[in-house]
């Protein structure tokens, strides 16, 4: 299941490079993932919260 996780974080990371990419459903994939990652290991569930957060401080960025 790990490498599960880390084959669709590696998604969502270049998901988020695309510019026509919604950030909207991108959210839902990470919340989806954390979800998953959360009931597998926690280390890497946070890591993924790391993530979260860089992410949406870029779209906040964008986005003013």
């Amino acid at each position: 299941m790990i490498v599960l996780v880390m084959n669709l974080k590696k998604i969502v990371n270049q998901a988020w490079k695309l510019d026509s990419f919604d950030s909207i459903k991108l959210s839902k994939y990470m919340r989806c993932l954390f979800q998953i990652a959360l009931s597998e290991n926690q280390k890497i569930a946070e890591s993924l919260l790391g993530q979260i957060e860089r992410l949406a401080e870029e779209a906040s960025d964008v986005s003013c």
